[in-house]
């Protein structure tokens, strides 16, 4: 396999991996200043010698140096990197079949590839997109599941990619999933809020909630507000000073790409 426009014109080195595949390793430096086409030299069994060409989405990133690629539909995803050791490549393209969305899920593009040494980057190589402020970034998990990684509606239009995988960039079409009633649970011991607190579960499986929109109401009046992460779950304590007896509850939530929901619970305060 050689590097074509490489000065040296030498053969980068190739390994066999099992399964009859091979891969070419190469320092990242010789691919600095563009994009290159492969060359693959084959010898078959009779000595017979032919060549394959490939142009791959090589990017190559210097300290603060950017690159981008074409996702289909007309999406273009740029990719900077802040700081490298030295330099880094990332092979950026094609996406994996059979990598379904689901139904609350709308992909603005196909999926797309992005491999890269993480050792090669001294800070998270971040990528951008021109979208609606709902459009977020996804990756394909070990189990067919997506995972919101971002969603450009954030302060800085850029999202960090911490690890290599399959991405897509994907609208969040569902709310935040309320559950039909509120608990009552036990609180620890404090001076201010009363002893028992109320929880309200809720479900998000897609850009993942906004704390910041979570707000609650008890006959009208503001009260504190907590999503417990772990337990997928909306706890409000209620200050002492509340007076006891049946109170109307009122919940507010958002997820990232800003679906909204609500629901009202009669409770009854202790």
């Amino acid at each position: 396999m050689a590097l074509l426009g490489d000065t040296t014109v030498a053969p980068l080195r190739v390994m066999r991996l099992p399964r009859g595949e091979y891969v070419a390793l190469a320092a990242p430096e010789r691919f600095l200043g563009g994009a290159r086409t492969f060359r693959v030299r084959f010898t078959d069994e009779r000595g017979g010698t032919f060549d394959r060409f490939k142009t791959l989405p090589v990017l190559a990133f210097e300290t603060g140096s950017r690159g981008s690629f074409d996702a289909g539909e007309s999406l273009a995803v740029s990719l900077q990197a802040p700081s490298v050791r030295g330099a880094a490549i990332m092979l950026a393209g094609g996406g994996a079949p059979g990598a379904q969305p689901p139904a609350w899920l709308e992909p603005l593009a196909g999926p797309f590839t992005l491999d890269f040494a993480p050792e090669a980057f001294a800070r998270y190589p971040l990528c951008s997109f021109e979208a609606e402020r709902r459009a977020g970034l996804y990756r394909l998990d070990g189990k067919g599941g997506w995972a919101c990684v971002g969603v450009i509606a954030g302060e800085t239009r850029a999202i960090e990619i911490r690890r290599p995988g399959v991405y897509a960039v994907m609208i969040d079409t569902e709310a935040p999933t309320l559950r039909a009633s509120a608990l009552a649970l036990d609180a620890p011991p404090s001076g201010y809020f009363k002893r028992r607190l109320l929880s309200v579960p809720v479900h998000e499986r897609g850009s993942g909630l906004d704390a910041a929109s979570v707000a609650a109401f008890v006959d009208g009046r503001r009260v504190v507000c907590e999503y417990d992460l772990h337990r997928e779950r909306l706890v409000v304590p209620l200050p002492r000073s509340h007076p006891r007896g049946p109170a109307r509850l009122r919940i507010e939530v958002a997820d990232r790409a800003g679906n909204g929901g609500s629901a009202e619970y009669s409770v009854v305060i202790e």
